[in-house]
C-alpha cells in the first residue's frame, strides 16, 4: 500500500504497548489557511474545511472499532494546529495509514526548557 502520510521514526510500529502519537491533519488551521491562501478562501470556509477534516477522521476511526482495536483520543487541536493526540499500540499505527486526511503521525514525548545556568561570577 503507498502512502504518503510520514510516520516519525520514533514510533516503534512493532510494538504492542500502548503509545501516545500526535497526528496532523493535511489541512491547516483555518487562520493559517487564510493567511496563506493565494485564492478568496473565507475565514468560514477555512473554519468549516477544519471541522469537516475532524468529521472524516472520526468516520475512519470507525473501521479501528470495527476491527476491536482499541484507541484513545486524548485531544483536539483545531486553532494553531489542526489533528488530535491519541494512545493507541504501536503495532496498530499502519492502520491509520488508509486514512484520506493525514498528514502526519508523531510520536508524544515531553519536552522541557533547560534551566538557566547559574553563573558563579554573579553570586555573593
Amino acid at each position: 500500500m503507498q502512502s504518503n502520510i510520514y510516520i516519525d521514526p520514533k514510533i516503534d510500529i512493532a510494538s504492542d504497548e500502548y503509545i501516545g502519537i500526535i497526528i496532523e491533519f493535511k489541512i491547516k488551521p483555518a487562520k493559517t489557511a487564510v493567511a496563506t491562501c493565494i485564492s478568496n478562501l473565507t475565514m468560514e470556509q477555512a473554519k468549516q474545511q477544519v471541522e469537516t477534516s475532524h468529521q472524516i477522521f472520526q468516520r475512519e476511526l470507525k473501521q479501528l472499532e470495527e476491527s476491536n482495536i482499541e484507541y484513545f483520543i486524548i485531544n483536539t487541536y483545531k486553532d494553531s494546529f489542526n489533528g488530535v493526540s491519541m494512545r493507541l499500540k504501536g503495532n496498530t499505527v499502519q492502520r491509520l495509514l488508509r486514512s484520506t486526511v493525514i498528514k502526519a503521525i508523531y510520536k508524544t514525548e515531553e519536552m522541557n526548557v533547560p534551566k538557566k545556568p547559574v553563573d558563579t561570577r554573579y553570586q555573593i
